[in-house]
């Protein structure tokens, strides 16, 4: 669920995957103007979390296709 406050944005349950893939594509996307970080690249982190393969642009449209697609899990009963 994501709640908005007027302290900023709370992202919780099912919803933090979601959160998580959107965060990792801005970050492909940065990388791909030339912008460095520590640690390993989106792409790497992408490739070993999702299993995608192939270069920045065919990892970056898989991902955007995941998110598309994306369900919530559904709750045990």
């Amino acid at each position: 669920m994501v709640e908005t406050t007027e302290g900023g944005t709370v992202v919780t349950g099912a919803h933090i995957g979601l959160y998580a893939m959107l965060a990792l594509k801005q970050r492909l996307k940065l990388e791909g103007f030339g912008m460095k970080s520590r640690g390993p690249s989106a792409l790497k982190m992408a490739r070993d979390a999702y299993g995608l393969t192939g270069n920045r642009a065919k990892v970056l449209e898989d991902l955007q296709r995941m998110i598309d697609t994306w369900q919530p899990p559904q709750e045990i009963e």
